[in-house]
């Protein structure tokens, strides 16, 4: 029944285009609004990712639909993942923002590794930026393997959130543990 859903949910957005097709949404009962407009968000971010990022602003503060960040922002990196996470950074901070960062971190880790370190190595860091504390904890995950050493200095200076940083800085730090235990 989900898969059906996802493909009538692209299916109505090629064939009506993304405008009709939220109006359509957003006219339907509110009981069946959650999970049809987390599917809307994420095929219309395949097509049109500037019109799933307004739709999902538009429907941010609703307690009703969660995670819309999170669909926008995945399908989005496949295509332009530094749009994606700068859109990201224009959100209310919270656990959807913040959610959506680590999500959307993730898939552009898993479709261009390389570039999103770059990406994440060149920003300017200081008080404006805790919105991507959430993939930088992802980061020193990525790099610990090969060099959990900077990978903890990293995540230790660049996340400031009290609740995120011990457990960000101590998982690069079980992998210098590991790699220190089996060296001969």
């Amino acid at each position: 029944l989900q898969r059906a859903n996802t493909t009538d949910t692209r299916r109505r957005v090629r064939k009506m285009g993304a405008d009709a097709t939220i109006a359509w949404a957003e006219a339907l009962p509110v009981e069946v609004r959650p999970v049809v407009f987390q599917r809307l968000a994420s095929a219309i971010a395949e097509v049109e990712p500037l019109k799933a990022a307004a739709f999902a602003e538009r429907h941010l503060e609703s307690h009703q639909v969660r995670w819309l960040p999170r669909r926008v922002g995945t399908r989005w990196a496949k295509s332009d993942p530094q749009a994606a996470m700068e859109w990201l950074s224009t959100l209310p901070a919270g656990s959807q923002r913040d959610d959506g960062v680590a999500e959307t971190y993730r898939r552009w880790l898993r479709v261009d590794a390389a570039g999103a370190r770059t990406w994440i190595s060149q920003l300017e860091f200081g008080e404006g930026q805790r919105w991507v504390e959430p993939a930088v904890a992802l980061y020193g995950l990525n790099i610990a393997l090969t060099s959990p050493r900077e990978a903890a200095d990293f995540v230790n200076r660049h996340i400031m959130d009290p609740e995120l940083k011990p457990g960000a800085v101590a998982s690069p730090v079980r992998y210098w543990d590991c790699l220190l235990y089996t060296s001969p």
